[in-house]
């Protein structure tokens, strides 16, 4: 079942960006809820790992903390991320619930640097680092997949890997629109 539904993902995204775009669109797009309820896919994620303490808690824990602490001022999401989110975040937390991998330097290190990485974004507000974060998060799930070796967590990069393309795609494109509309008028 699990696997069905890293495959689906993968599949959808692909589907969303060819096809329908503003349904996937991330950021500005879709007006009905505030990114700042990102607290909740990560909730979810420990709720799901409870009573299991792993590598993963402390990652989720991170994320949860960073979402009280970077708040959005305008970026949105619409009810399909916000679902996706939720049910991205449980069914990963599912599979790696009873996985029993210890720390690691490196996974730490990762965890540190995506943490400095939205601290830059958000307060320092230093665009030349703008995807940085999504580096860090790409690398920190290769770490897990790496250790673990699993066809969900090989779906996983595979979709990561997807949805960082879209996005980054998506942002420089909405970027140098906009650069393009300021220097016509």
């Amino acid at each position: 079942m699990m696997e069905i539904y890293f495959i689906f993902v993968i599949f959808t995204t692909l589907f969303s960006f060819l096809f329908a775009r503003n349904f996937i669109r991330h950021g500005y797009y879709n007006k009905l809820l505030s990114k700042n309820n990102y607290s909740i896919f990560y909730f979810v994620g420990l709720l799901t790992l409870f009573p299991k303490i792993n590598f993963f808690n402390l990652h989720l824990t991170r994320r949860f903390i960073e979402t009280i602490i970077f708040r959005y001022n305008k970026s949105r999401m619409s009810i399909f991320q916000f679902l996706f989110g939720i049910s991205y975040y449980f069914f990963l937390s599912l599979h790696l619930r009873d996985k029993n991998i210890k720390i690691s330097f490196y996974y730490i290190l990762l965890n540190i640097i995506q943490f400095c990485a939205h601290y830059q974004i958000f307060y320092k507000k230093n665009h030349k680092l703008r995807y940085t974060h999504y580096i860090c998060e790409f690398l920190i799930y290769l770490h897990i997949y790496n250790m673990l070796k699993t066809n969900i967590l090989k779906y996983n990069l595979f979709y990561l890997a997807l949805f960082i393309f879209v996005t980054v795609y998506d942002r420089e494109r909405m970027s140098f629109r906009n650069i393009f509309r300021k220097k016509k008028i």
